[in-house]
């Protein structure tokens, strides 16, 4: 069987072990119990599935060392794939990659960083652990003391990279910005927004993008006059970036609008 693949069942369980010496504060505990449950709800999230109901239940919890069984709501699988196991592998994979660094980098966020700190909080000595597995071959992970010093450096290694990336970002284009100069290039019939009509505003861009308007202006830009292509419209605009990329103009507001200044002839009228 391949290291990752595990046998599918219709209510898979996440049994998390915590094995320790001495008692586990409240509080430890309680971050702990956060942690996973806000790294289930994150995990649900990047995978772009989340309902309001979803999320991890406590099917029991165990005398002696604490063991705590957890199973999602019963739900339609994601991709094929039970959202638990999901889940598990997504965690194998980020912490077996902290503990090690080797083999290929997995993708994760810093809240991703954040939660997996809080699930370590309860190991606090040699003597202290986590595990969690569901069933299956080669399905278990465990978390000791001197593995949970190696995460924790990783971690506030890459806490600390995330960081200065976020920094290093680009100022993001004003979302809205007031009296700009609308040059279309292309202009559409249809009466509601499409992609298909087009145009410029030189002072953001002298790219040309797809044009989006409020509700009721589109019909102001295509009744009224013989050709919108020859006219200026000075508009209040939302611009939409993705990636640092501009994607497309939403007219919220259309101010004013003139006719381009046609240039006089270059050969004048001949005197007969």
């Amino acid at each position: 069987m391949a290291e990752d693949k595990i046998e599918l069942e219709a209510q898979d369980v996440l049994t998390i072990k915590i094995e320790h010496k001495d008692a586990i504060s409240l509080s430890d505990f309680k971050n702990y119990l956060n942690g996973w449950h806000n790294q289930y709800h994150q995990h649900l999230s990047q995978a772009n599935f989340f309902q309001e109901e979803e999320t991890l239940f406590i099917k029991e919890i165990k005398h002696g060392s604490t063991i705590v069984e957890l199973f999602s709501a019963s739900i339609p699988f994601l991709n094929n794939t039970n959202t638990i196991t999901s889940f598990f592998l997504s965690m194998k994979s980020i912490i077996n990659w902290l503990a090690t660094k080797k083999g290929r980098k997995p993708k994760y966020t810093l809240e991703d960083l954040e939660n997996i700190k809080q699930i370590m909080e309860p190991i606090k000595t040699n003597d202290s652990s986590i595990n969690f597995n569901i069933d299956g071959d080669n399905n278990d992970v465990t978390i000791n003391y001197i593995m949970k010093q190696e995460i924790n450096k990783n971690i506030n290694t890459e806490l600390e990279e995330l960081s200065l990336k976020e920094e290093k970002k680009p100022i993001p284009y004003l979302s809205e910005m007031e009296n700009m100069v609308l040059k279309f290039t292309q202009v559409e019939s249809a009466k509601k927004n499409n992609k298909n009509t087009k145009g410029k505003i030189a002072e953001i861009d002298k790219k040309p993008y797809p044009i989006l308007f409020a509700e009721g202006l589109k019909s102001q830009i295509n009744t009224g006059v013989p050709n919108p292509l020859l006219i200026n419209y000075l508009v209040d605009v939302k611009i939409h970036v993705e990636d640092d990329k501009i994607k497309s103009y939403t007219v919220l507001k259309i101010i004013d609008s003139y006719e381009d200044e046609i240039e006089k002839s270059l050969f004048p009228e001949i005197q007969l």
